[in-house]
Order: C-alpha cells, then sequence, then structure tokens
C-alpha cells in the first residue's frame, strides 16, 4: 500500500516537473523582450496624411518656420538689390572722370606794330563810277593775335595830309579772325566811289593808312596806292570786316 502511495507521488511529480520544464522552455528570452521593446520605440510612428478636400487639392507640406523665414528674406534681398541698386563696377573697371575742358586763351588783340598792309586791286569788280579792292593784313611778328570788326582807314596824300573823310563800316557783322605769327593773313574789303557823282573836287591819294591797335592809338599800317578820292571832307570809301 505504501508502495502504491510512493509509485504514485513519484509519477506525479514526473509530471510536475514535465509541466514545469516545458513552461520554462517556452518562455521569451527577457533580454530578447528588451531589445525587441527598444526597437518598437525608436521606429517613427506614421503620420495620418490629408486627404484631399472635396476640391481635389491636396494640402502644401509643412516647413518648418524657421527655414521658411531665411528662405524667404534672401529671396526679397536679391530680388531688392536687382531692381533698386545699380551695380557698381570695380574700380579697375571704373571710367575716370572727364576733366572739364580747360578755357582756351585766345591771342592777344593785334597792334599795329605786328602787321603789314598790302593793297589788291579789283578791276573786275569795278565799274565807271566806282572801284573795288582788298587790304591784305599780314602778320609779321613771332606772336598770334587775333582782331574782331572793322578796321579804321584814311587816304592820304605825299605830304601825310588826310584826304577826304575816314572810310565808312559796311556789313552788319564781324567776327573774330587769328593772324598766327610769321605769315597770318586777314583781308578786309574796300568799296570806293568815284568823287565826280559827290560833286566834290577830286584828288588822288599817295597812301592808305590802316589802324588795327584798339582805338586807333597806334600809329597805323601804310601803303602805297593811287585811288581817287575827295580833296575835301566828303567821305567817298568804304571798309568792310577783317576776315580770314
Amino acid at each position: 500500500m505504501r508502495q502504491n502511495r510512493f509509485f504514485a507521488g513519484a509519477v506525479a511529480g514526473v509530471f510536475l516537473c514535465g509541466a514545469l520544464a516545458g513552461c520554462t522552455g517556452t518562455d521569451p528570452d527577457p533580454t530578447a523582450e528588451t531589445v525587441a521593446a527598444g526597437a518598437t520605440a525608436a521606429a517613427p510612428t506614421p503620420r495620418a496624411t490629408r486627404a484631399p478636400d472635396a476640391s481635389g487639392a491636396s494640402a502644401a507640406t509643412p516647413v518648418p518656420d524657421a527655414v521658411a523665414s531665411s528662405v524667404d528674406d534672401t529671396d526679397i534681398r536679391l530680388e531688392v538689390g536687382q531692381i533698386i541698386e545699380a551695380p557698381v563696377p570695380s574700380p579697375e573697371l571704373r571710367q575716370a572722370p572727364v576733366p572739364a575742358p580747360e578755357a582756351v586763351a585766345m591771342p592777344t588783340h593785334c597792334i599795329d606794330e605786328q602787321l603789314a598792309l598790302a593793297y589788291r586791286e579789283r578791276p573786275q569788280d569795278s565799274g565807271a563810277g566806282s572801284f573795288m579792292g582788298d587790304l591784305v593784313f599780314t602778320n609779321t611778328s613771332a606772336a598770334d593775335c587775333s582782331f574782331d570788326g572793322w578796321p579804321g582807314l584814311i587816304a592820304q596824300s605825299a605830304d601825310g595830309v588826310r584826304l577826304g573823310a575816314p572810310a565808312r563800316a559796311f556789313g552788319a557783322t564781324s567776327s573774330l579772325v587769328v593772324l598766327t605769327a610769321h605769315g597770318g593773313m586777314a583781308v578786309s574789303e574796300l568799296h570806293g566811289g568815284q568823287p565826280g557823282p559827290y560833286g566834290c573836287p577830286a584828288t588822288t591819294s599817295t597812301t592808305l593808312r590802316a589802324y588795327i591797335t584798339s582805338d586807333g592809338a597806334g600809329p597805323g599800317v601804310a601803303v602805297a596806292q593811287s585811288i581817287p578820292v575827295c580833296a575835301d571832307g566828303t567821305s567817298t570809301l568804304r571798309i568792310g570786316p577783317l576776315g580770314g
């Protein structure tokens, strides 16, 4: 009887140990559970995707505020710079400032002592009651000089007495003429009338004397030339402006 109880107890123990052994063999490794749990926590949870609305337009993917602000600022600066600010060239490419033109000093006013005078007859332009000629002024000095206007002119006798009245000016305008040193020339036209139509006593000059110095204060420039003039104070001569 005791043997039967012992045997029964032993058999029960064997079955209990087997059951316990089976439970132990199927239990998961604690380390494996820890690793699995860590991996699961590290994986990102998928976000829900917003479904398209009724119009068919999908929502724009949000951009972090810091990034959007930086991008917007950069775009605005470039756009404003392109529109408002003109490009500044590098120093080596900048055009040098153009200097203002310097005032050109004109030669001084001609004086009588600088000049020589010649007379050229113009028979082709002369007629029964009038005649024409050219008074040619030549700069014989070593300096340029200039003149703008009408020379003074008188006719003289052999003893230096003036014949008739000084020549009258004709022509509305004059221009500046430069007579270069050592031979520069300028010409003034002379128009004369025969004394007969004027009803004056006629005579003939031996000298023509022109005045160039300012205010006629110089000695004049003389050339030997015979032309018909009046012996009294009647004016029969006219002179044009000095020109090139």
